[in-house]
């Protein structure tokens, strides 16, 4: 039975995704974060770089802020090589590898179709609703309640619009779905066999990190979980488990799931310490997502009205703009240089940037602005939150919009589902099968309560917030009978 209800969920997907694949406008044509020019580099000369490229343009003005810093990438170089030659690759580390790296792949005759993409993104959707699938029925045991999950996350209206983008969100969601159906699968069996299911939690979760270096934290945390489980099934207290935390099993196993992310980890960090000459761990565009989120500018728009920072209009960033694009000629950490009027300054741009430096210098711009305004930074980090999982999107078109209306209905009903799920089920779905979904809305939630963002930027985290909220459909009296209800600290290894 449940495998006709898989093909139902594949091919519901297939037919809303694909559906809004061939409505979209323009997709998969605009570059907006320089993914598709790093694959044609990879491709075509074997460097994770970029060619001279052509600027990229934003028509909304903070879409104009994340476009300054993606101009900036054709004059980068590191101090390693030095300035770029006319003409040849740049090496960068300014985005994650995996996504680009895949693209590549598709490269044909130096060129990346539209049809080539559009079918990486529909497998990918396909592979998100078949875990999304499994996972469900791992946890619950019901194969109806898997099926609305995989619906609700083919019309998901984030991962629906960047399903049309070259953008991350949906190999990131794909990634998170995989990660938590092996959770699943790890923690509500009484044995795992051998070391297979740790380690394969682990080389997802690896690559994970690369498609989003934000998962890094996620990993952390999942192992770190992993590890207190294994403790926890394994020994009973007192003496004898602090004696048995060093144990063969309880050791050994998270060390597995870890093993593979600090290998993918070191491997980029490697990579990068021997291309730019700085043991680059993220990206270097981490100072800039900082920056962005931590400017006097930014921070004048919280003060004057958090209410309005988090339901809109959006923040007019084109002070910060200007003040951003001069930054060669004065000295960002200082609040002067932000409330200088820069309009009539000829901009400057070297030659050549340090990618690096220029990564650090943004960084430390901001934390300039978070010492000197520590009050607005706790203001904003709590606005970034709430706009992270806010229903509203803060880019909408001036009146009534029936597409900006279903999309907030859409989230307000996912919200209540949710909420009614954690009161109904409240002490199932704190067991160890939802670690992994709950450690990621923390993950997302600390990570953007600094960084940079929006409503866009929780699109991975909405696969596993399907399932929860289709619990909501559960009856009590099921979940004290399915897998759900299993309270008893069975060991996950």
């Amino acid at each position: 039975m449940h495998k006709r209800l898989v093909i139902v969920a594949i091919l519901f997907c297939l037919l809303v995704r694909g559906g809004f694949l061939l409505v979209a406008p323009e997709p998969f044509q605009k570059d907006i974060d320089a993914y598709r020019a790093i694959a044609l580099c990879l491709q075509q000369t074997g460097q994770y770089g970029l060619l001279p490229a052509v600027p990229v343009e934003s028509s909304d003005l903070e879409g104009k802020a994340e476009a300054a810093a993606e101009n900036a990438l054709a004059s980068l170089g590191s101090p390693k090589l030095g300035p770029p030659k006319l003409g040849s690759p740049k090496p960068t580390a300014f985005r994650p590898p995996l996504y680009p790296a895949v693209l590549s792949l598709l490269v044909k005759d130096g060129a990346l179709s539209v049809f080539a993409v559009a079918c990486l993104h529909l497998t990918m959707a396909v592979l998100t609703v078949v875990a999304i699938f499994f996972a469900m029925k791992t946890v619950t045991g019901h194969a109806g309640l898997s099926l609305a999950a995989t619906m609700m996350v083919s019309l998901d209206p984030i991962l629906l619009q960047q399903s049309s983008l070259v953008m991350t969100e949906t190999m990131a969601a794909m990634l998170v779905a995989i990660v938590i159906f092996l959770w699943s699968q790890l923690t509500s069996k009484q044995k795992t066999p051998g070391l297979i299911g740790p380690l394969a939690v682990g080389c997802i979760l690896g690559l994970a990190y690369l498609c989003r270096p934000t998962f890094l934290v996620w990993a952390a945390l999942l192992i770190s979980a992993f590890w207190v489980l294994c403790w926890r099934g394994q020994n009973t207290s007192g003496q004898a488990a602090w004696r048995g935390f060093l144990a063969g099993d309880v050791l050994v196993k998270p060390v597995v799931m870890g093993l593979p992310v600090l290998v993918i980890l070191a491997a980029w960090t490697a990579r990068n310490q021997w291309v730019l000459g700085a043991p680059v761990w993220a990206t270097t565009h981490g100072g800039y997502t900082i920056l962005l989120a931590n400017n006097e500018s930014f921070y004048d728009y919280v003060d004057a009205s958090p209410a309005r920072a988090v339901l809109g209009p959006p923040w007019d960033a084109e002070p910060f703009l200007d003040a951003y694009q001069h930054r060669f000629v004065g000295q960002m950490r200082a609040a002067e240089f932000w409330e200088t009027d820069w309009q009539q300054t000829p901009l400057e741009t070297p030659a050549f940037i340090d990618e690096v430096t220029d990564d650090q210098d943004c960084n430390q711009a901001a934390k300039a602005t978070i010492r000197r305004r520590p009050v607005t930074f706790v203001t904003s980090a709590v606005v970034r939150a709430m706009r992270l999982w806010s229903p509203l999107p803060l880019k909408r078109p001036p009146g009534f919009s029936i597409k900006i209306a279903g999309v907030v209905v859409w989230y307000l009903v996912v919200y209540a589902l949710v909420l009614y799920a954690i009161v109904r089920h409240r002490k199932a779905l704190f067991q160890r099968q939802w670690i992994a979904v709950w450690l990621l809305c923390l993950t997302l939630t600390a990570v953007h309560a600094v960084y940079w963002s929006n409503l866009r930027m929780r699109g991975p985290a909405m696969p596993a917030l399907c399932m929860v909220a289709c619990l909501a459909f559960l009856p009590a009296r099921r979940a004290q009978t399915s897998p759900m209800d299993s309270s008893q600290p069975a060991s996950p290894g």
